[in-house]
């Protein structure tokens, strides 16, 4: 925390923000023992100057000062995600039913030496496989699924 305050700090201090705190000392830093008071002191500044930069911003910033810091991504930058649009991660799958294609995250991991693992088919559809599972995975019979689905258990 103290090496990426400082840093942060430095940062802010570059563009003329944070500047109450440029000499404090980091390491005298400690997380355990400082007061509320003191440390809503030290991070009101830095979150401050963090306001004002994007995602991007800070995780170049971050990538080049040496320091760990990454971004929350919303679904649409995960999705939109240069990386992962790179390592060809999301495929398409058709779904018959809906007479079209749905993208789906592919497998993780890819190895040079194996074929690509991806999805084979599209997910189930809501409840496609609940006498499979009533019946071979739970154990149930045919007269106790009827009488929960009547009872709106199930």
């Amino acid at each position: 925390m103290a090496k990426s305050s400082k840093v942060l700090v430095e940062m802010a201090n570059e563009e003329g923000m944070a500047l109450e705190l440029k000499d404090y000392d980091w390491s005298q830093y400690d997380g355990m023992t400082i007061t509320q008071e003191e440390r809503n002191r030290l991070e009101k500044p830095i979150m401050d100057y963090l306001l004002t930069k994007t995602k991007a911003e800070l995780l170049k910033a971050a990538v080049e000062r040496g320091i760990l810091m990454m971004p929350t991504n919303t679904t649409e930058d995960v999705m939109e995600s240069e990386q992962l649009k790179a390592r060809e991660f999301w495929v398409e799958v058709e779904h018959p039913e809906l007479g079209e294609t749905i993208t789906y995250p592919g497998f993780p991991i890819k190895w040079s030496e194996l074929p690509s693992d991806r999805p084979k088919r599209r997910a189930p559809l809501l409840g496609e496989h609940n006498q499979e599972v009533y019946e071979e995975e739970i154990g149930l019979s045919r007269q106790e699924i009827v009488l929960l689905s009547n009872r709106g258990v199930i």
